[in-house]
């Protein structure tokens, strides 16, 4: 099933979430949808839950280009399909590197494959039922956490959009208005079409209104021009650096803005890795 019945958006101030159970076995997926919820009532009364069940990886990754999903349990031994679960992990966390992202398994140990993709969870199906209740109580609160991530308002072929930060490649100060690029892979969740110019997002916050906002985030302010998303620096070498999906393009660090940008720089990826 590829269509949404509703996208929930997972911020602050939303009470939806959307949850994802992918494993090839019923039984498996029904019992976990128990404790999802056990753990969610637990976790915060309010807290409203829709769960989509999936049972190959196939399913899941159609159904990502309509849902935005809070998080997602990985079976990773699934069989089903021609897509295993590591596999389908991987093209998860490429589609959306915000989603928490939780391995199940009782028939395997971690992989390189699987640490890439950063889950926050790798929990065992045959372990003491307290401690793994334990576990999915603790991987339902990393999802709240990761609700208050920050949006932006932009506006794009006439109708009015959120963006949420993570989507974010880079934000360009212009002449009336500031315009905002965003991944490729989420133009389809936006629901934007691509133009020949190029599609332009345009934001009336000011450029300084939107740093306050986002720099707890990861975003810095390297240039009176523009502000990026560290998430998608590819490459840095002296003054000058390149983001994700714009290979070509060099980015200039102002001297007056150095000191600020490489230490939030470097505290981003010291956080990213510890």
């Amino acid at each position: 099933m590829c269509r949404a019945e509703c996208r929930g958006m997972c911020r602050k101030g939303v009470s939806m979430y959307e949850v994802a159970i992918c494993d090839d076995v019923p039984m498996n997926i029904e019992l976990l949808e128990g404790c999802i919820r056990r753990a969610s009532k637990d976790l915060l009364d309010l807290l409203e839950l829709r769960v989509h069940r999936y049972t190959s990886g196939e399913d899941l990754l159609c159904a990502m280009k309509d849902i935005r999903f809070s998080i997602v349990f990985m079976d990773v031994c699934l069989k089903r399909g021609r897509m295993g679960g590591e596999e389908t992990a991987v093209r998860i966390r490429a589609a959306d590197q915000n989603v928490v992202l939780v391995f199940l398994t009782g028939c395997a140990e971690p992989t390189t494959s699987c640490i890439e993709v950063q889950p926050y969870r790798y929990i065992k199906k045959n372990m003491p039922q307290t401690e793994f209740s334990q576990n999915i109580a603790a991987s339902m609160r990393k999802m709240v956490v990761n609700a208050n991530i920050p949006t932006v308002m932009g506006r794009v072929n006439g109708e009015n959009i959120r963006i949420n930060s993570d989507d974010i490649i880079y934000i360009e100060k212009g002449v009336k208005h500031v315009r905002v690029y965003i991944r490729k892979m989420s133009m389809d969740y936006y629901k934007i079409e691509a133009c020949k110019d190029g599609t332009v997002i345009k934001c009336m916050d000011k450029m300084s209104d939107l740093y306050s906002q986002l720099k707890p985030y990861g975003f810095g302010y390297p240039h009176d021009s523009y502000m990026i998303n560290f998430r998608y620096l590819t490459s840095f070498k002296n003054d000058l650096f390149r983001l994700e999906e714009y290979p070509n393009e060099e980015f200039k660090i102002a001297r007056s803005k150095a000191v600020e940008f490489n230490n939030l720089r470097r505290t981003f990826f010291r956080s990213m890795y510890h």
